[in-house]
């Protein structure tokens, strides 16, 4: 009766604060921006339950890789500790070494390392849950009365005996304590492993649709994910009571977490994997309308009919790209001029390729309901950036430039349109006016905009193709076959813009019809910025080049002519 009462009491508290959290998200717009009401988080997952399936099964695969990768290696090592002190010695502190490790640091380093595998996903999972699990055996092997021990040395049993009959089933109770604590946790890690390089999972909708400010699948993603760390800590929990259950059911209750795991795993047993002639591109972000004539050059055969089979991986930080062209973990990426200006400058054996968007996107944005009229008006003012260094000293070198003093330079992350949208800063600058302007329009937010070009910074490529110079040496007239392709892609959205997105539309089916209906109203304006040829000014580059050199943002000398070589126009 008791217990009852308890359920009752509990499931109403939960319905108070369900009503009050939509009664919030009604009344107080600006909670749209940060909170949204549950009853639209349920309708999200209602609406495309077969997208938040996919990816839940994803994650699930990942959860369960790494808790086997994670177990596997655990026992053995507590196994040693118990039987060698100095094993034990050595390898307690490197597990508070790494238990001490954020996995969201540690993520991009694994892409870094193993490339878009499984085994760069799943690591963080196996090391976010390694440390518990392992103490947990450990201290269970260790907890086996004396007296018991002795009883089996008297009677001659021997270690493996000892170890099977007494010393493991004392420990069950421990090591079921360590499997519980890791299905809780499991997710974090998998969200850490899917945020730096998976191409689906729960972790990969999130951050999708919270930089789209679509924060109903961002939060419906994340309920999947607190929904499946309860299965599996519910599951733990039935499977250490079968344990106590008589033999025959036992036997039954095994067989079946069996079956299931296997059935979990083996559609999940593979990574990404490279095949022969493919050619890997990283955007420099999410999938948005910048990146249009990539997938239709893939849908329309543009670069296959060039012998090129492209592969569009995403990253989730726009700094990863250069580094990871550099490394040759892929082939090519999409980057931004300055920022590769920056990194060639620094030695990175880097070259241009191709030209995607020809003038500059970035801008500073400010909502139209405040006091910025003029790029003057900025004098005082609380500008949020992303978290990009480049960005930060292009911005300072902007204001500098005019004689501008800002009242502080935020970084918001990539929550640029939150920033703006719920007034945590005057303005914000990073986003792009074909991109982030429709995003705001769309939310409700009015908005003006200031081009680069009102601060004085003159026109240049805003988009460009990069890669590795060493290795494209070894591809005979791949950057002409590319340019080839690239073009043809941009001509053919020029030519026909509906059908190219629908291209779009059917590569990126993450994408919420709420997302997609600004990003089609971005499109149009986009189209008029694609590179009309695969061609770049070298004087206008070499404008942009002495401007970053002038405000401290060049570390060395940069070769114009060599970083484009085969790209270049002398003068306009």
């Amino acid at each position: 009766m008791k217990m009852m009462r308890k359920s009752i009491i509990v499931v109403i508290s939960f319905l108070m604060i369900l009503s009050l959290w939509e009664c919030l998200s009604s009344l107080h717009r600006d909670l749209l921006f940060i909170l949204p009401a549950p009853s639209k988080i349920v309708t999200a997952i209602w609406i495309r339950y077969d997208l938040f399936t996919f990816h839940t099964l994803a994650t699930l695969r990942v959860m369960v890789l790494g808790f086997l990768v994670a177990f596997s290696t655990a026992f053995p090592l507590a196994y040693a500790m118990m039987h060698w002190m100095p094993v034990s010695l050595v390898l307690q502190p490197l597990f508070v070494i790494v238990q001490c490790i954020p996995m969201f640091a540690l993520g991009p380093l694994m892409v870094l390392w193993f490339g878009w595998s499984l085994t760069a996903i799943v690591m963080p999972t196996a090391l976010m849950i390694f440390f518990p699990l392992t103490l947990s055996i450990y201290k269970g092997l260790l907890a086996t009365p004396t007296e018991f021990l002795d009883f089996f040395r008297v009677n001659q049993a021997s270690a493996w005996q000892t170890f099977l009959k007494l010393q493991l089933p004392w420990a069950l109770p421990h090591i079921f304590s360590g499997i519980r604590i890791s299905a809780a946790i499991a997710g974090i890690g998998a969200i850490a492993g899917e945020w730096a390089g998976a191409q689906k999972g729960l972790g990969v909708l999130m951050l999708e649709s919270r930089r789209a400010a679509d924060l109903e699948m961002a939060f419906g993603a994340l309920l999947c994910l607190s929904v499946i760390s309860l299965a599996l800590y519910t599951l733990t929990s039935t499977l250490e009571k079968a344990f106590q259950a008589p033999k025959r059911g036992k036997r039954r209750f095994v067989k079946g977490i069996l079956t299931l795991l296997i059935m979990l795993l083996l559609p999940g047993c593979h990574g990404y994997q490279k095949h022969s002639n493919e050619v890997r591109l990283t955007l420099d972000w999410l999938p948005n309308p910048n990146h249009l004539p990539l997938y239709v050059g893939i849908e329309k055969g543009f670069f296959q009919d060039e012998n090129i089979k492209l592969s569009i991986l995403k990253v989730r930080d726009p700094a990863d790209g250069l580094p990871l062209v550099a490394t040759g973990q892929v082939d090519l990426t999409v980057n931004y001029m300055p920022q590769t200006l920056r990194t060639a400058s620094r030695g990175a054996d880097v070259v241009v390729v191709a030209t995607l968007v020809r003038i500059p996107l970035n801008c500073l944005i400010c909502r139209r309901d405040s006091s910025i009229l003029t790029p003057s008006d900025f004098q005082g003012k609380t500008i949020g950036y992303s978290a990009s260094g480049v960005e930060k000293a292009f911005l300072d070198g902007m204001m500098h430039s005019q004689g501008i003093t800002l009242k502080e330079k935020r970084n918001v992350c990539y929550d640029l349109v939150t920033a703006l949208a719920t007034r945590q800063v005057d303005a914000i600058y990073g986003g792009y006016w074909n991109i982030e302007v429709p995003q705001l329009q769309a939310l409700g937010v009015d908005v003006n905009v200031f081009k680069l070009e009102d601060f004085g910074v003159s026109s240049y490529p805003e988009l460009i193709i990069v890669g590795n110079k060493q290795a494209l040496r070894n591809r005979s007239y791949f950057a002409d076959r590319f340019r080839r392709a690239l073009q043809k892609a941009i001509d053919y959205c020029c030519a026909f813009p509906d059908e190219a997105f629908e291209v779009y539309v059917k590569a990126n089916s993450n994408k919420s019809a709420k997302t997609l209906l600004w990003e089609h109203q971005a499109a149009a304006l986009t189209f008029q910025t694609f590179a009309r040829e695969q061609k770049v000014d070298l004087d206008q580059v070499q404008v942009l080049k002495n401007w970053l050199a002038d405000h401290g943002l060049l570390s060395g000398r940069v070769d114009i002519n060599e970083l484009f070589e085969g790209l270049c126009v002398a003068g306009s």
